[in-house]
Protein backbone atom coordinates (compact mmCIF):
# COMPACT_ATOMS: atom_id res chain seq x y z
CA UNK A 1 0.00 0.00 0.00
CA UNK A 2 2.49 2.48 1.25
CA UNK A 3 4.61 1.36 -1.51
CA UNK A 4 1.67 2.17 -4.53
CA UNK A 5 1.53 5.77 -2.58
CA UNK A 6 5.09 6.72 -3.17
CA UNK A 7 4.68 5.38 -6.99
CA UNK A 8 1.69 7.79 -7.32
CA UNK A 9 3.64 11.12 -5.44
CA UNK A 10 7.10 10.14 -7.27
CA UNK A 11 7.72 11.22 -11.24
CA UNK A 12 7.95 7.98 -13.51
CA UNK A 13 11.72 6.07 -12.84
CA UNK A 14 12.44 8.03 -9.96
CA UNK A 15 15.59 7.17 -8.31
CA UNK A 16 14.07 8.02 -5.11
CA UNK A 17 11.71 5.39 -5.26
CA UNK A 18 14.16 2.89 -6.65
CA UNK A 19 16.59 3.74 -4.19
CA UNK A 20 14.24 3.22 -0.93
CA UNK A 21 11.44 0.69 -2.54
CA UNK A 22 14.18 -1.86 -1.81
CA UNK A 23 14.93 -0.69 1.50
CA UNK A 24 11.64 -0.69 2.32
CA UNK A 25 11.36 -4.17 1.03
CA UNK A 26 13.80 -5.31 3.42
CA UNK A 27 12.84 -3.54 6.26
CA UNK A 28 9.21 -3.57 6.30
CA UNK A 29 8.65 -7.69 7.24
CA UNK A 30 10.69 -7.19 10.63
CA UNK A 31 9.55 -3.60 11.14
CA UNK A 32 5.44 -5.33 11.00
CA UNK A 33 6.61 -8.39 13.06
CA UNK A 34 7.75 -6.43 15.72
CA UNK A 35 4.85 -3.71 15.80
CA UNK A 36 2.45 -6.94 15.75
CA UNK A 37 4.09 -8.15 18.95
CA UNK A 38 3.33 -4.73 20.60
CA UNK A 39 0.23 -3.59 22.34
CA UNK A 40 -0.54 -0.24 24.54
CA UNK A 41 3.13 1.33 23.19
CA UNK A 42 3.22 4.66 23.46
CA UNK A 43 5.30 6.93 21.27
CA UNK A 44 7.52 10.23 21.62
CA UNK A 45 7.30 9.42 25.50
CA UNK A 46 8.51 12.09 27.07
CA UNK A 47 10.85 11.12 30.04
CA UNK A 48 12.39 12.83 32.99
CA UNK A 49 14.81 11.95 35.94
CA UNK A 50 17.46 13.94 38.17
CA UNK A 51 21.17 13.25 38.05
CA UNK A 52 23.98 14.39 40.42
CA UNK A 53 21.17 17.28 40.97
CA UNK A 54 20.54 18.03 37.14
CA UNK A 55 17.18 17.54 35.29
CA UNK A 56 17.98 15.34 32.59
CA UNK A 57 14.97 15.12 29.97
CA UNK A 58 14.83 12.82 26.94
CA UNK A 59 11.99 11.50 24.30
CA UNK A 60 11.96 7.74 23.76
CA UNK A 61 10.76 6.54 20.14
CA UNK A 62 8.27 3.88 22.27
CA UNK A 63 7.75 2.96 25.58
CA UNK A 64 5.67 -0.04 26.23
CA UNK A 65 5.08 -2.64 29.51
CA UNK A 66 8.46 -2.12 31.01
CA UNK A 67 10.61 -1.78 27.40
CA UNK A 68 11.84 1.27 25.95
CA UNK A 69 12.36 0.84 21.73
CA UNK A 70 14.70 3.09 19.97
CA UNK A 71 14.98 2.71 16.11
CA UNK A 72 17.90 2.86 14.68
CA UNK A 73 18.31 3.56 10.94
CA UNK A 74 21.75 2.82 10.89
CA UNK A 75 23.43 0.34 12.91
CA UNK A 76 22.27 0.43 16.54
CA UNK A 77 25.93 1.32 19.17
CA UNK A 78 27.79 -2.02 20.13
CA UNK A 79 27.59 -3.57 23.34
CA UNK A 80 31.42 -2.51 24.16
CA UNK A 81 30.20 1.47 23.05
CA UNK A 82 27.31 0.98 25.56
CA UNK A 83 29.66 -0.74 28.49
CA UNK A 84 31.34 2.46 28.40
CA UNK A 85 28.89 4.42 28.84
CA UNK A 86 29.77 6.59 25.46
CA UNK A 87 26.27 5.80 23.62
CA UNK A 88 23.84 7.25 26.92
CA UNK A 89 20.52 8.40 25.01
CA UNK A 90 18.46 4.18 25.21
CA UNK A 91 20.44 3.48 28.31
CA UNK A 92 19.32 6.53 30.43
CA UNK A 93 15.74 6.62 29.04
CA UNK A 94 15.61 2.67 30.46
CA UNK A 95 16.79 4.30 33.67
CA UNK A 96 14.18 7.02 33.32
CA UNK A 97 11.96 4.38 32.74
CA UNK A 98 13.07 2.09 35.99
CA UNK A 99 11.42 5.20 37.90
CA UNK A 100 8.17 3.73 36.97
CA UNK A 101 8.53 -0.02 36.20
CA UNK A 102 10.67 -2.80 37.97
CA UNK A 103 13.73 -3.03 35.47
CA UNK A 104 13.95 -1.75 31.94
CA UNK A 105 14.59 -3.67 28.93
CA UNK A 106 16.34 -1.90 26.35
CA UNK A 107 15.40 -2.17 22.73
CA UNK A 108 17.13 -1.49 19.56
CA UNK A 109 15.30 -1.97 16.40
CA UNK A 110 18.29 -1.62 13.69
CA UNK A 111 16.79 -0.77 10.48
CA UNK A 112 20.47 -0.77 8.79
CA UNK A 113 21.58 -2.14 5.33
CA UNK A 114 21.09 -5.72 5.38
CA UNK A 115 20.88 -6.24 8.70
CA UNK A 116 17.47 -5.69 10.09
CA UNK A 117 16.65 -6.91 13.42
CA UNK A 118 15.49 -6.52 16.93
CA UNK A 119 18.64 -6.30 19.89
CA UNK A 120 17.81 -6.50 23.17
CA UNK A 121 19.68 -6.35 26.53
CA UNK A 122 17.67 -7.05 29.54
CA UNK A 123 18.63 -8.35 33.54
CA UNK A 124 21.98 -7.92 34.60
CA UNK A 125 23.15 -6.66 31.04
CA UNK A 126 21.05 -3.98 30.99
CA UNK A 127 22.09 -2.38 34.35
CA UNK A 128 25.31 -3.15 33.78
CA UNK A 129 24.68 -0.90 30.77
CA UNK A 130 22.51 1.25 32.87
CA UNK A 131 24.99 1.87 35.61
CA UNK A 132 27.75 2.80 33.10
CA UNK A 133 25.74 5.76 31.12
CA UNK A 134 24.64 7.21 34.29
CA UNK A 135 28.71 6.85 35.84
CA UNK A 136 29.67 8.67 32.38
CA UNK A 137 26.85 11.57 32.68
CA UNK A 138 27.92 11.95 35.81
CA UNK A 139 31.12 11.88 35.47
CA UNK A 140 30.51 14.51 32.52
CA UNK A 141 28.62 16.96 34.79
CA UNK A 142 31.20 16.85 37.50
CA UNK A 143 33.67 17.31 34.64
CA UNK A 144 31.86 20.73 32.67
CA UNK A 145 30.06 21.97 35.79
CA UNK A 146 32.09 21.88 38.99
CA UNK A 147 35.33 21.98 37.80
CA UNK A 148 34.37 25.00 34.54
CA UNK A 149 36.22 22.95 32.36
CA UNK A 150 36.13 24.33 28.78
CA UNK A 151 33.55 21.80 26.15
CA UNK A 152 35.79 20.36 23.49
CA UNK A 153 35.20 21.15 20.18
CA UNK A 154 35.51 19.35 17.07
CA UNK A 155 35.24 20.97 13.49
CA UNK A 156 32.86 19.04 11.27
CA UNK A 157 33.38 20.32 7.86
CA UNK A 158 29.23 20.62 7.80
CA UNK A 159 28.00 23.94 6.73
CA UNK A 160 25.42 23.97 8.77
CA UNK A 161 27.80 23.96 11.88
CA UNK A 162 30.23 26.81 10.34
CA UNK A 163 29.25 29.72 12.84
CA UNK A 164 30.28 27.26 15.42
CA UNK A 165 33.61 26.97 13.93
CA UNK A 166 34.33 30.42 14.01
CA UNK A 167 33.31 31.09 17.72
CA UNK A 168 35.55 27.70 18.33
CA UNK A 169 38.18 30.27 16.67
CA UNK A 170 39.03 26.68 14.59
Amino acid sequence: MFDRKAKDVLPQGSVLFHFWHKRFLEIAPTVFAVFQEIKGAEVETPLECVISGRRVRARADMVYDNVVLDVKTGAAPSRRQLEEGNMPQLPLEAFMLKDKTSGAVMRFLQLKNRDVRMIEYSGTDAQKIIDAAVAKTVALFKQYGESGASYEYRETGDEKYKAWDDLARV
